[in-house]
């Protein structure tokens, strides 16, 4: 989603072997800051995402929504949001990192080994600012 150019989203790349790697993000236009995080996924039964959604809001406290879960699965976010200096609070996943960049605020959450479940609430809480979130799921 993009809100007032906060905007998140959710990559993956398959075949990857080895201990490290080379991550290059090209925008199409100038672009002020960005932050991403790094998960690496094994033993899938398939790279492609078992199902994905995504959320904004503009000048909200909050922005939510919800994902469909396969058995076994991990679930991953993506928030950001354009308050600077915020403390973004996540449900529905762990909270895996919250940092400040370039004026705004972004997080990432995760859960594993998650047991089957229709539309999980997922949401992000913090600041009044533009919010952006994206969510995946994989078995």
């Amino acid at each position: 989603p993009n809100v007032n150019n906060i905007m998140t989203g959710i990559a993956s790349a398959a075949g990857l072997t080895g201990t490290t790697a080379t991550i290059v993000v090209t925008f199409s236009a100038a672009v002020a800051d960005c932050a991403i995080g790094v998960y690496a996924l094994y033993n899938l039964a398939s790279t492609t995402p078992f199902a994905v959604n995504g959320a904004g809001q503009q000048s909200a406290t909050s922005v939510s929504t919800t994902l469909n879960i396969p058995s076994r699965a991990i679930a991953i976010a993506a928030i950001s949001n354009s308050g600077a200096g915020g403390n973004t609070t996540v449900s529905g996943l762990t909270e895996d990192v919250d940092v400040d960049y370039g004026g705004d605020t972004a997080a990432a959450a995760s859960l594993e080994r998650m047991t089957a479940e229709t539309g999980r609430a997922i949401s992000a809480s913090g600041l009044t600012a533009a919010w952006a979130m994206s969510v995946a799921s994989w078995a």
